[in-house]
């Protein structure tokens, strides 16, 4: 997955990398493509291959940096909520996912988010 954003390296290189270019180069497009990626690995590849355990915290303050910068974001506002959900607080996670599902009209999207806020009520 990390070498679609242009690194070619094993997984521990691959992820300093990631955290170098989210940390690091600011408002580019790399950066931003990286926060993503880092957001679809730490949450979907991490959690349910078991592959290690998550750094959630600085997934937190990436995801917390995006929101600030794109309020409206429907990304940014979905991790915001894959975080309070994994956090536990889920009225927290259910009012970004809702919010996250109204700033677009994707609707592969809208399934994806009305799925994990399936989860914050189950």
């Amino acid at each position: 997955m990390v070498s679609f954003i242009g690194f070619d390296c094993n997984r521990e290189d691959a992820l300093r990398q990631i955290h170098i270019s989210t940390d690091e180069m600011g408002d580019c497009v790399r950066s931003k493509l990286s926060s993503f990626i880092l957001c679809l690995y730490e949450f979907y590849l991490e959690q349910y291959f078991g592959l290690g355990d998550a750094n959630i915290d600085w997934v937190r303050r990436v995801t917390d940096e995006n929101l600030r910068r794109f309020p409206d974001g429907c990304f940014d506002l979905y991790w915001s909520g894959r975080v309070a959900q994994l956090g536990g607080h889920n009225d927290k996670a259910i009012a970004l996912l809702q919010q996250a599902n109204q700033v677009t009209d994707f609707k592969g999207f809208h399934t994806m988010v009305t799925w994990d806020t399936l989860w914050c009520y189950a």
